[in-house]
Parts: structure tokens; sequence; C-alpha cells
């Protein structure tokens, strides 16, 4: 031990290289708990941004754009990563009702990562945001169809045939929309789409004043899709084809089915 002379007391000093090496010891190991208690993979990363968006994110009132263009820019090697969270910057501002820049978002993640597996989700939000937000039903029925002939096996395939039915009966293409239909029935019979397809199907040829095929749908609806919720719906529509054919004993005895 060392012992300096101060103010007439000898104090004890430790020797230099004892203590410098006890202090840089200390700091690593410091270093080394912080290390280990806050690194983090990128999915961890990735997946902490996430967990503070709504699950309704549509709706807004949130705001990660900042954190997750930073992931994106830190981790160029997780492409699948850096796909979903551009697909959340998108839905940002769809959140905010920058309906453009929303599809402009999921257009550059179609462009940047075209082989992800948000590429058939970001497909479908611009589909319906260019139908129902920006009525471009031109740019609807694009991006519809790219869900179809691209990503045929995705879940947003039968949905994406659905609107793709409904944007062409409302731009007054009946036959296109009806053809649409009976695509979604044959190639997609067992999903929820597909008795909605029929009902769907029977409105237009009520309005193309199609009596046999009109009934002929909604029939179809109950001898296959009898035990689904939208057998009510049919009968319904049923009953109201023989009301209007004046065959009101019929009509009652569908509504009392």
């Amino acid at each position: 031990m060392i012992y300096r002379q101060i103010s007439g007391f000898k104090i004890p000093v430790p020797k230099p290289r004892r203590f410098l090496a006890s202090a840089l010891l200390s700091i690593f190991v410091l270093l080394a708990f912080h290390t280990i208690s806050f690194a983090t993979t990128p999915q961890e990363e990735l997946q902490q941004i996430l967990q503070q968006i709504p699950t309704e994110w549509w709706n807004g009132g949130w705001d990660k754009l900042a954190e997750l263009e930073a992931f994106i820019q830190a981790h160029p090697k997780y492409p699948d990563l850096c796909a979903t969270a551009q697909f959340y910057i998108a839905a940002c501002y769809n959140g905010k009702k920058q309906y453009e820049r929303s599809v402009a978002a999921h257009e550059a993640l179609l462009t940047t990562y075209p082989t992800s597996k948000e590429c058939p989700k970001s497909l479908w939000e611009i589909g319906y945001i260019r139908h129902h937000r920006l009525k471009d039903l031109a740019g609807a029925i694009e991006a519809y169809k790219k869900i179809v002939n691209r990503y045929g096996e995705s879940e947003q395939a039968p949905k994406a045939m659905l609107a793709l039915g409904t944007v062409y009966h409302k731009a007054r293409q009946n036959e296109a929309a009806i053809q649409a239909y009976q695509d979604l029935l044959r190639i997609y019979p067992q999903t929820d789409e597909s008795p909605r397809s029929l009902l769907k199907t029977g409105i237009i040829y009520r309005e193309m004043k199609k009596k046999t095929e009109e009934l002929a749908a909604y029939e179809q609806v109950l001898q296959t899709y009898g035990q689904t919720k939208y057998a009510p719906e049919a009968k319904l529509l049923i009953g109201e084809y023989h009301m209007r054919a004046k065959d009101h004993e019929k009509a009652i005895e569908v509504f009392q089915e």
C-alpha cells in the first residue's frame, strides 16, 4: 500500500495499476450486463413496435412512422421484417386518412419486397382504399385482379373476387360482375364468400329482370349452403320474389318455413 502525506496525515492510496485494472474491470462488467439485459433481435425490436399499434389500426389515433422507418433503415438484411414494417407505415397513413400516401406506401412494399407475404395484404388495402375512399373503381379492379392472378392461394383471393364483382356491379358492368361471382363459386366453393356471391348474383339478375336466373341463385344458396348464416337471407329474397310475382300463397309458405 502506498501512503501519501496530506495535511500532516498519511492517507493510503491504492497502487495506480491495480486501481486502474479494477476500474476497467468494473466498467467491463457493467457494459456486459447492459448489453445482455437490453440486447434484442430484429424480430423482437419490430414486435415491440407493433405491440404499440392498436388492433383496429385503420381507425387511426396512433403514429409509429418514425420508429418503423428507422427499423427499415437499420435492418435492410431482413426483408421480411422490413416488409411488415412497410405495411404498417402504409397503415399509419390510412389511419391518418392520408389515402394517397397510404396507397403509395403499399405500392412501395410491392416494388421493394415483391416476394413478401405482405404483398396480397397490401394489394387488398390498395383495392379497398381505391374502391371505398378514393372512388377509383378502375384502380380497385386492377388491384383485386392482381390478387386473384398472383396470389390465388392467399386468404385475400376469395375476398378480392367477391369485391371484384361488387365493383363491376357498381360500375354497371353486370355481366362482368356475374362472371366474377361464378368464378368465385367455381374456384373457392367452400369459402364464406361463395353464398354471398350467389345472393349478389340473384340481386343483379333481379335488376336485369331475369326472373328464372334470379330465383335459381337464391335456391342454390339453400341447396348448397343451407346450414350457413346466409340461408335466412336467401329465404327472405325467395319470399320477396314470389310476392313480386303475385304468388302470395307461395310467398307465405316460404316465410313460414
